[in-house]
């Protein structure tokens, strides 16, 4: 069983100060195909040409470096909104609590930077992820129909104060 304390978090910053963030690429894109709704390489390739603004962490083993998660927002500085595009834990490791612990932390960065308010979509058929937004006070304000590709609605979720949440390590 792994442990969250086993993993370190990057973020975009640190990426670009140490190294560059096409090292990760590759991993990036394999375990986002992990997901039901996968981006292409050119989206990915894309996001260092948007006049947005995206905040990009990564959840890296502390002694091989192999990514485990990746959570992406598009941040907002004047309106102090962050906007979850995507957040994927590698399926090795679901179940384990590790992606409660990630997403925790990622949010408090972001509060930590003035994003105190939040929101995501999520599939209305991921049980697992909206239990866990729920549990972490993030509350469903409306659905968007067919919202995915595959024709799935989706909950759009509003959080209003991101820098409360408890990590939840015992």
């Amino acid at each position: 069983m792994n442990s969250y304390f086993n993993y370190q978090l990057l973020y975009w910053g640190q990426l670009a100060n140490n190294c560059q963030l096409s090292a990760w690429q590759r991993q990036i894109i394999e375990l986002d195909q992990e997901m039901n709704t996968p981006w292409t390489e050119s989206t990915w390739s894309g996001l260092d040409k948007s006049p947005r603004h995206y905040q990009l962490f990564l959840m890296v083993h502390k002694e091989d470096f192999r990514l485990g998660g990746l959570a992406l927002f598009e941040v907002d500085q004047f309106e102090g909104l962050a906007h979850l595009l995507k957040i994927v834990i590698a399926k090795r490791l679901r179940g384990q609590g590790l992606g409660r612990s990630f997403f925790a932390d990622t949010c408090l960065f972001l509060a930590s930077k003035a994003f105190n308010k939040g929101y995501l979509e999520v599939d209305c058929e991921n049980h697992a992820a909206i239990s866990l937004y729920k549990n972490m006070g993030w509350r469903v304000h409306r659905i968007a129909r067919k919202f995915y590709q595959n024709g799935h609605d989706a909950y759009i979720m509003l959080h209003s104060n991101i820098k409360v949440f408890d990590k939840g390590l015992d």
